[in-house]
């Protein structure tokens, strides 16, 4: 959606082949590998990075390098996880 809401894109896509499988329940998401790739097929997109990147530009480089907070599943559904440095919690919704 652009600033007036107006729908200026879609992607319709499937948890099975030949769509990527990295994100299937892991809390990881599926990422545009660049704006200029056709976003209607599945070669597409890839778990770039290990946890998303809402609202930012998708990192291509693919270091390996975790957060210090990880937050799953995503969408959340009835319970939220949240593992870290100082332990791991769930909170159910």
């Amino acid at each position: 959606f652009n600033p007036w809401d107006k729908l200026m894109d879609e992607v319709y896509y499937t948890s099975e082949q030949p769509w990527p499988s990295c994100a299937n329940g892991t809390g990881n998401t599926l990422e545009l590998i660049s704006p200029d790739l056709d976003n209607s097929l599945p070669e597409s997109w890839n778990c770039i990075n290990t946890y998303g990147s809402p609202k930012a530009i998708n990192d291509t480089s693919n270091s390996g390098e975790a957060s210090a907070v990880i937050i799953y599943p995503n969408p959340v559904q009835n319970i939220l996880f949240v593992e870290g440095n100082s332990g791991d919690y769930s909170i159910e919704i």
